[in-house]
């Protein structure tokens, strides 16, 4: 896994920042392994990714609980499909990514996110988090639909709902994460996909935690509410409204993953 952030701890920030704690999918939080464990962290059931709305709703739950014992929120979650819009930084500060989603921040940056749709629009991203909580991807969805209508009927489903896809890019994180590259490579194979492997970079997560705090973060002070417009503008990683203007086009992964709605 590429450290690409180096030592960007910015004692500025750390200061500002105060008392921190981490809140993170438990997808995130296996593919950030050990990272800044004196950080103290809240994980958070992956499958709410399903339900935008839940998962924003559970998420303020946490901030409303947060008051008064923490200064700052890291929330390790970029727009995520807009579950993070109408957040309240009620008793703390909120900093978020100003990214699509995990899958940006693990690949560097939104734009080389794009730079690999844009070689292959048919790009299906998994991760080694996602793999090892099982609450998303192709074989997620397979195992949700086989439980309630059998195997026969979940595998006609999810060879539909992934026919476009040519690909499945898999991004491995840490140094123990051979289980999953096996698992993603089968998973390619049983779909007739291609295979293909990048390698992860902690930067954005260690940045998130370390700062500094720059236009590629949304940084929400006490008393706000993170807003859809805070994620547009100069520095930022993520183009919400082109990825909504080309949502029917597969993008694979990320919000748009088989069995993440």
């Amino acid at each position: 896994m590429t450290d690409g952030a180096g030592d960007m701890t910015d004692s500025g920030t750390r200061a500002r920042a105060g008392r921190m704690k981490l809140v993170a999918c438990e997808a995130v939080i296996e593919d950030l392994g050990g990272l800044r464990p004196e950080i103290p962290r809240e994980v958070v059931d992956m499958s709410l990714h399903e339900r935008p709305g839940k998962l924003r709703e559970h998420l303020q739950g946490i901030i409303d609980a947060s008051a008064g014992s923490w200064d700052t929120l890291a929330l390790a979650y970029g727009l995520c499909s807009q579950a993070v819009v109408g957040l309240y930084a009620n008793g703390c500060r909120l900093v978020i990514a100003r990214t699509d989603d995990c899958i940006s921040m693990l690949l560097g940056s939104h734009e080389l996110r794009q730079r690999e749709l844009a070689a292959e629009p048919g790009t299906y991203f998994l991760t080694k988090g996602w793999l090892r909580t099982g609450a998303a991807g192709p074989l997620a969805a397979y195992a949700q639909v086989a439980a309630r209508r059998g195997p026969e009927r979940a595998e006609r489903l999810v060879r539909s709902m992934m026919r476009h896809y040519t690909r499945i890019v898999f991004i491995g994180t840490g140094a123990d994460f051979e289980r999953e590259r096996v698992t993603a490579r089968e998973t390619a194979d049983w779909l007739g996909l291609r295979f293909v492997e990048r390698e992860a970079t902690t930067a954005a997560f260690e940045q998130l935690l370390d700062g500094p705090w720059d236009d590629r973060y949304v940084v929400v002070e006490p008393g706000g509410t993170v807003r859809f417009a805070d994620f547009f503008g100069a520095g930022a990683t993520s183009s919400p409204r082109a990825e909504m203007l080309t949502a029917e086009a597969p993008t694979g992964g990320g919000e748009n993953a088989v069995g993440d709605r």
